[in-house]
């Protein structure tokens, strides 16, 4: 069920990213910028942004691993 809520959470932000370049007539708003960078960087920038926060939550993991077994209220998964 996780794994479910992670892809379809995904997909919709991966929808609301593309959607300025499917759709010609867009109010302009938070996401025009993107249309106005072009594909490629646009695809790099949200590359970038999903290594940072896989970068960031691996990080957590090692810091919660580092905590004895019995202090710990989360396990590191």
């Amino acid at each position: 069920m996780n794994n479910l809520i992670k892809i379809v959470v995904t997909a919709l932000l991966i929808l609301v990213t593309v959607h300025p370049y499917i759709n010609e007539q867009q109010v302009p708003g938070g996401l025009s910028e993107f249309r106005a960078m072009g594909l490629l960087p646009t695809i790099g920038l949200i590359l970038l942004f999903f290594s940072a926060i896989a970068f960031y939550c691996r990080s957590l993991q090692r810091t919660l691993e580092l905590i004895t077994v019995e202090n710990r209220t989360r396990k590191p998964k």
